[in-house]
């Protein structure tokens, strides 16, 4: 079995800071995998009556997505886990395909998107797609406190 050694970490969306430190701790246990932490924005609307305050806002998601991910940074640095984070905007399945691309990596991990009624039981837009046409493997999982997997479901 090939050695996972280039984790890309798809941080967005809600999730449990703990319980994401958590899960991706119990993937890297015991090797020596490097970790990309990205954050995909969406790209604010081009009106030009709202591209002044859009872009206001903009940045400051930008910098508030910054301050979490070197947050999270700090706590897997803590455990001897190699982070390196990375922003874009855009799509966001479509930035996630293409950073996997350039940078390689063996696995994406990302926490599964919280969908409302049915939908809660399956995966979100972005993770289907992600699953359709990602380049190398895709960990979708919905962080919890407990580390023990349970259940893993796997399409080929």
């Amino acid at each position: 079995m090939k050695q996972i050694g280039n984790i890309l970490l798809v941080v967005d969306g809600e999730y449990g800071r703990d319980a994401l430190i958590a899960e991706v701790a119990t993937v890297t246990k015991g090797s020596t995998a490097q970790l990309t932490l990205l954050s995909v924005l969406d790209t604010p609307p081009g009106d030009q009556a709202m591209s002044t305050e859009a872009s206001e806002l903009h940045q400051w998601m930008e910098e508030d997505c910054l301050e979490q991910m070197q947050d999270i940074s700090s706590e897997l640095e803590k455990r001897g886990i190699q982070v390196t984070i990375k922003q874009s905007s855009g799509k966001p399945y479509l930035e996630i395909i293409r950073e996997a691309l350039r940078g390689g990596y063996d696995l994406l991990m990302k926490p599964a998107e919280n969908e409302v009624g049915i939908k809660n039981m399956l995966f979100g837009s972005t993770d289907m797609q992600l699953f359709r046409l990602c380049p190398c493997p895709v960990w979708a999982f919905k962080p919890t406190s407990n580390t023990e997997l349970r259940k893993i479901m796997i399409a080929v």
